[in-house]
């Protein structure tokens, strides 16, 4: 996934949310996961160019959850998790829960990638590292998974919607006891059919 992608979750009858205005062209993939009592469908959006970065937070607004994801074969991308991305989510979203995921762990022992690392005095990535790192920049969780065999991959996506709707529904309590306690006579049950919205930067440096 070498792009910034945004997941956010439609409603239930597939109707999708409102939606700000995209900065780049969009890369649409259509996901799903199942959570206690709900299902929530998720849309990948890839728009993470460099050009338009002045735009990129536009993105950010309402969010209730980032992954901020590297390369555990690419350690520029994992340098650039703390020299620029966590520094930008703290600073337009400070609050928002963080979850570190290092992909392409199945390359981890590759022998090409080990030689070509090594001919510029590189390693990949270690998990003692990153989970240094997700302390560093405050991450709820840090995670490693590969697109290609699946691994842990399912148990990311279900760990970012957990924490996004845990992260909502305590954003939302403030706001909904008010109501209870200015009108307690006229507050409905609140509907089933909700929506959640996950960004997800992708801080991978690919030049």
């Amino acid at each position: 996934m070498p792009s910034q992608d945004e997941a956010e979750a439609v409603n239930e009858d597939d109707s999708p949310p409102p939606v700000p205005p995209r900065a780049a062209p969009q890369q649409n993939s259509p996901a799903s996961a199942a959570v206690p009592e709900r299902r929530v469908k998720c849309v990948l959006v890839g728009d993470g160019a460099d050009e338009f970065e002045r735009l990129r937070p536009l993105c950010y607004r309402d969010a209730d959850v980032f992954l901020l994801c590297y390369s555990v074969v690419l350690p520029s991308s994992f340098r650039s998790v703390t020299d620029r991305w966590a520094p930008e989510v703290h600073r337009l979203c400070p609050g928002v829960p963080i979850i570190l995921v290092g992909t392409q762990c199945d390359l981890r022992e590759d022998v090409q990638v080990l030689i070509r690392l090594a001919d510029s005095q590189e390693k990949p990535v270690s998990g003692d590292d990153a989970r240094l790192c997700a302390r560093s920049i405050g991450a709820v969780t840090f995670a490693e998974c590969s697109a290609l065999t699946q691994k842990n991959l399912k148990e990311v996506f279900d760990g970012t919607i957990l924490a996004s709707m845990q992260h909502a529904e305590e954003a939302a309590w403030p706001r909904r006891h008010t109501l209870r306690e200015k009108t307690p006579d006229k507050i409905k049950q609140l509907s089933e059919t909700w929506w959640r919205k996950l960004s997800c930067i992708q801080s991978f440096d690919l030049q």
